[in-house]
């Protein structure tokens, strides 16, 4: 088995489509909602969205 084999499709749409789905919730979050929760839930949900980003692009390195 080759170690350095390239990810299937599948395999990369999970790990950057759930980060990815996650921002972009947040943005239609702060489009309907622009006071009260809006803003807080975006700056939480951006956070967790970018985050999940970050943890597997540091480990697929």
């Amino acid at each position: 088995m080759n170690c350095l084999a390239r990810p299937s499709l599948g395999t990369t749409v999970v790990r950057y489509g759930i980060g990815a789905v996650m921002v972009l919730a947040v943005i239609v979050m702060i489009v309907v909602n622009p006071g009260g929760f809006g803003v807080d839930g975006f700056a939480m949900a951006v956070g967790g969205g970018l985050s999940v980003l970050l943890i597997n692009f540091l480990a697929e390195s």
